[in-house]
């Protein structure tokens, strides 16, 4: 098969519909990488490109990551923003409420959570009401105030992990 640069299983009578098939394939992907062009300029990050040329990629980091939460919702994402402008993706990915939001999560935005609320609960008298009422709005606030945004989390943190540091 590979020799004679043939596809096995099709007919002469099946290849117009692959070759309509492969055709769609290509035009979803080249659009899907259109987008991802797009947002990647307009956040002002380092393209792939480049970094191939220049050897700067991270393979492994990269394979690491594109089955991650952040990347699928930065996926999904992409093909929603056919009719968004230049500015409503500059606010999304830009946004402070995400940013922060995400910051809450890390590893050091929950340990000063949890000092915070065990702080509170430690105080004498009303320690363990106080408590409860902090983890309370520590809820709150992680759930509806300062929601978590894959989109921002990929853009800012993964994305630029797949990129060799340049030495200078």
């Amino acid at each position: 098969m590979h020799a004679y640069s043939a596809l096995s299983g099709f007919t002469d009578g099946d290849l117009p519909l692959v070759d309509e098939q492969l055709k769609f394939l290509l035009q979803i992907s080249s659009e899907k990488e259109r987008q991802f062009r797009r947002v990647v300029e307009i956040a002002g990050l380092p393209d792939f490109e480049s970094a191939i040329s220049e050897r700067r990629l991270k393979v492994d980091r990269l394979l690491e990551i594109r089955e991650s939460p952040e990347c699928r919702e930065f996926r999904d994402w992409l093909s929603t923003i056919d009719e968004a402008s230049d500015d409503d993706i500059k606010e999304r990915i830009n946004s402070l409420r995400a940013k922060f939001g995400n910051a809450v999560r890390s590893y050091p935005g929950r340990a000063v959570r949890l000092l915070t609320t065990t702080g509170i609960g430690a105080i004498p008298g009303v320690g363990l009401v106080a408590g409860f009422a902090a983890s309370i709005v520590d809820a709150f606030l992680l759930e509806k105030v300062l929601p978590r945004s894959g989109v921002v989390a990929f853009l800012s943190d993964l994305y630029p992990s797949v990129f060799e540091d340049q030495v200078g």
